[in-house]
Formats: structure tokens, C-alpha cells, sequence
């Protein structure tokens, strides 16, 4: 880590010198050093790297957002990774031109949790880097214009097809993506390199962790915020702030977390640090109308947090949007329940499946209401509803489920379709692929009922299966060959008799 020590002449009361100890107690393999002149120098930084023999890489700039192209530079001429290296906007963290009290523990903090988003850097490919001119609008120096190229590094996502269930029929990033740079390729996703303005929606919608998106990645973002909460460094009350990368940082004793887009902040991300401790949870987009949210709905989100803690008769100002309109200091008088400030929780997921539920769920628990219910359009979670009478019983809807939420279960001559509520993301997916559906046999209901979700896994609906009369093998349940005997009507009762009685592999030698 290396901080510019020049902040501290325009700064009367900061001590740069008083934060780095902290750090370097808390890390052991953490070396944090102050740079005279730093932010003039950038130059310095590959030599300085080489010497120190660092693979990470934590800068403290004066101001860190108008340098960042000119770091970037540096960093890759001294042999890293450019997007793997974390850079804080010292003067901002500090809350600006006069220190207030508690400014240095503040600005403590946010250097750990810059340096925890470091360690968590998972590396990228050269298919997770783009690089792209430096807009007319970024300050650089005179000497960065005329020594160093005028580009910038951008991440661009790839995808895990490990972890990605897109050959089961899952598209959720695809149907989301507001540029649509993800299609399909066989079986797999492609992503288009040159639709991508690397916004992040894709990791925010994917349930199974599948995108791979180095510099923002759900790993490291959920690093910094673990670090943001922990209870072990000063201040106490934590008030959260995710913001567009573009955005300035308001006034206040936010702590930020940069992401490209508000779009990418899933809802178990305003409600996890909530019952992580933190007094408040607030979103700063970005000024310019981006496309991003257009249909995302960063509000929604927000509304829908707003409701959930007023149900749970806690404040809903916890979790706000942040613009011209609403852009002063965080709620924390407001924002702390009647019962004083949540415990502190071990950190948590903010992506991928169950992280909302368990989100829900901490908060649910630490509330005197007995039961919750909340039908919302921007639910994270919700519940499927078989109606017996329609259903074939053929359990397309459970392989169609990109979560895992619905399963189907196979113990003797009994056939079950098992749904977790916790993992459902009301994606509607399995409405997609169910035979029946038109005619009612299955729906989903985007509603967070907080029940259902201490339920675990229940059943949902259960059929007999028939068996092959030669070889015994399962064929179908009961319901399902009753449905195509309806279909094939009374002139071919034979064959549907025929294929009621045995299995497909039999079915060729008779």
C-alpha cells in the first residue's frame, strides 16, 4: 500500500503516519508505505513494486478518481494486474478539505477494506480486458498526456460454463444484459466484447456465481464489505454506500464501495449489511442517464427494501437512493431500531442464490413480528404454485430451474417435486418450460413469505410412476401417460397403452 503524503499539507489535522500502523498490524504480509509527492510521481510506482516484490497492490491518492487511468498505466509498466489494483480517493475518504473527528479511523477502515477487495482479486484472463481511449472528460497530467498512451483498462465478464447452467436452459444473464452483449453458442454463452460496457447486471442476476468478472467480482466486492463491518476497528456505526464508478462521492460519513453500475446491487446487498450491522445502506447513481437500470430497476429494489423493513416495524430510510434531490449525511439517528444496533454477523454472501432469502431471513429474525408477507414487483424470492388437476406430473419445470430450487425426487414408485423457497428468484424460468402451462398447471408468485422460507424444502406435488413390464425401468408418472391418452384420443388406445407399458429402450425390440 502506498499512501501520498502530500494530503496531509492541505489536510490540518490528518496523520497519515498514525493510520498505516493499524494496517500493518492487522496484515502481516501487507507493507504500507507513505510517498512524498506520490500523486506527482506515478512513475515511481513499477520501481517501488519491483522492490517491495508486491502482488497486490493498494493506492492512496488525493484525488484517487481523477488518476485512476494514469495509475492503471503504471501498474501494468511494473508487471500487475491493472485491474486488480484498488485505488482510494484519499481526500474523499477523509470527508475533504477539513478533518473532522473521527476522520482517521474512517479513513482506516476504508483503507482495510481497500486492501481486503485487493487480496480477494481472483486474476483475469485476456479475455476479461479491454482497453478504450480515455474519455476527453478525465483529468490527467501534462506529463501522463504526453509520456503514456490515452487508454484505460475496462473489465469485460467471461463465463464459468463449470458453474453456468445455460445447457439446462438458464438465461437469466442473457435476458438481462441492457446492452445484449451475452447470447447463446451451442450450448454455452458467448459474450460480445464489443456490445459490453461492463455494468455488471450479468453477476448480479446469475444464481450460480457463474460470471467471472475480475476488478468486480462478487468475491471481492464481498470482501471489502465484510471489512467495511468489522466490529473490531472504529467507527461503530457503519453507513454503506454502493456507487456508480462515475459518481462523486456526497458528503457524510458514507463508506463506499465502488461498483460500474447501481444496476449490479442485488437486493441481498442493501439487506446483508443491514443485518450485518450497518446503521444504513444507500445506492448513488450515476448523473447521466444510464441504460443500465433502464429496466433493472434500481428503485424498485430500493422500494422494495423500504417496504420489507417497514413490515418488519423497522425504519425504511435504512436503505435509500441517493441524487440531487437526497444527497446529506446518513440516517443513523433514524435508521437504528428501538432495540439499539443488530449483533454483528459473520460475513455474508451478497450474490448468487439464497443470499437474499438468508438476508430476509437474519433481518425476520431480530423483528417482533411473528409473521411477514410481502407481494412486491422487485421481490428477490418467491414461491411456486402446482395445481394438481392441470399438472402432468412430468417435473420439466424442476430440470428448466436454473437455481436448483425445484427438484424432482425418485424413492420406489413415487415421483416428488420438492421446492426450496430460500433458492427461488421468481425468475420464471420453469413456467418456460412446463407443457401445461397455459393451461394453468403451474405459476409463480414473486411474494417473500418470510414461512416459506424457514421452511427449507418441502413437497409440492407427488405422482406414482409406472414401470416397464420387461426390463422394470421407471417410464413415466401416472399422470403424465394419462395426459397423452388424452391426447391421442380413443383411436389409438392401443398405443397409448403400448407406451404406457414399456420403457423407451424396450419399446424397439417389440
Amino acid at each position: 500500500m502506498l499512501l501520498c503524503r502530500d494530503l496531509e499539507r492541505t489536510t490540518p489535522g490528518l496523520k497519515l503516519a498514525e493510520v498505516a500502523p493499524g494496517l500493518a498490524r492487522r496484515w502481516a504480509d501487507v507493507q504500507v508505505r507513505l510517498a512524498e509527492g506520490l500523486c506527482h510521481r506515478l512513475g515511481m510506482l513499477p520501481d517501488a513494486v519491483r522492490q517491495a516484490r508486491a502482488q497486490r497492490l493498494v493506492l492512496g491518492l488525493c484525488s484517487g478518481h481523477a488518476l485512476a487511468p494514469e495509475a492503471q498505466a503504471q501498474v501494468r509498466k511494473a508487471g500487475l494486474d491493472p485491474l486488480g489494483a484498488q485505488v482510494v480517493d484519499l481526500r474523499s475518504a477523509c470527508g475533504g478539505a477539513t478533518v473532522t473527528p473521527g476522520a482517521g479511523e474512517r479513513l482506516g477502515v476504508i483503507l482495510a477494506a481497500a486492501i481486503a477487495r485487493a487480496m480477494a482479486f481472483p486474476g483475469s484472463g485476456p479475455d476479461n480486458v479491454k482497453a478504450k481511449l480515455v474519455s476527453l472528460r478525465q483529468t490527467m497530467s501534462r506529463r501522463a498526456l504526453f509520456t503514456l498512451p490515452p487508454v484505460t483498462y475496462e473489465a469485460v465478464p467471461t463465463i464459468a460454463r463449470d458453474h453456468c447452467t445455460a445447457a439446462e436452459g438458464c438465461a437469466l444473464c442473457v435476458d438481462a444484459c441492457p446492452y445484449e452483449a451475452l447470447g447463446r453458442e451451442g450450448g454455452a454463452l458467448r459474450v460480445d466484447r464489443d456490445r459490453c460496457r461492463s455494468c455488471g447486471v450479468c453477476v448480479a442476476v446469475c444464481p450460480q456465481r457463474a460470471v467471472a468478472f475480475p476488478g468486480w467480482s462478487a468475491a471481492e466486492l464481498e470482501a471489502q464489505v465484510a471489512a467495511l463491518l468489522d466490529t473490531e476497528a472504529d467507527p461503530p456505526a457503519r453507513a454503506l454506500l454502493f456507487l456508480c464508478k462515475e459518481a462523486p462521492l456526497p458528503a457524510g460519513a458514507w463508506l463506499p464501495v465502488r461498483v460500474p453500475c447501481t444496476a449490479m446491487v442485488p437486493v441481498a446487498a442493501m439487506l446483508q449489511p443491514l443485518a450485518g450491522g450497518a446503521t444504513a445502506v444507500a445506492l448513488a447513481p450515476c448523473r447521466a442517464r444510464c441504460p443500465a437500470d433502464r429496466d433493472a430497476g434500481v428503485r424498485g429494489r430500493v422500494d422494495y427494501c423500504q417496504h420489507l423493513l417497514r413490515l418488519l416495524g423497522d425504519a425504511p430510510e435504512r436503505v435509500q437512493v441517493l441524487d440531487a434531490e437526497n444527497s446529506g449525511v446518513p440516517p443513523v439517528a433514524a435508521g437504528i431500531p428501538a432495540g439499539g444496533l443488530p449483533a454483528p454477523r459473520a460475513p455474508a454472501l451478497l450474490f448468487g442464490r439464497g443470499a437474499a432469502a438468508d438476508a430476509v431471513a437474519a433481518l425476520a429474525a431480530r423483528s417482533a413480528v411473528q409473521g411477514c408477507v410481502l407481494e412486491h414487483p422487485f421481490s428477490p424470492v418467491g414461491t411456486v404454485q402446482i395445481d394438481a388437476q392441470v399438472c402432468s406430473g412430468c417435473c420439466s419445470c424442476a430440470v428448466g430451474c436454473p437455481t436448483g430450487a425445484l427438484a424432482r425426487q425418485r424413492e420406489g414408485d413415487e415421483v416428488t417435486l420438492t421446492l426450496d423457497a430460500r433458492w427461488c428468484s421468481a425468475c420464471g424460468q420453469c413456467v418456460t418450460v412446463c407443457p401445461e402451462a397455459e393451461a394453468g398447471a403451474l405459476r409463480v408468485d414473486r411474494v417473500t413469505d418470510v414461512a416459506r422460507l424457514r421452511q427449507g424444502r418441502v413437497t409440492i406435488s407427488q405422482e406414482r410412476e409406472a414401470r416397464c413390464e420387461a426390463c422394470g425401468a421407471p417410464i413415466a408418472p401416472l399422470r403424465t401417460l394419462n395426459r397423452i391418452a388424452a391426447l391421442l384420443g380413443s383411436e389409438d388406445a392401443s398405443l397409448a397403452s403400448w407406451i404406457g407399458r414399456y420403457c423407451l429402450s424396450c419399446r424397439g425390440s417389440r
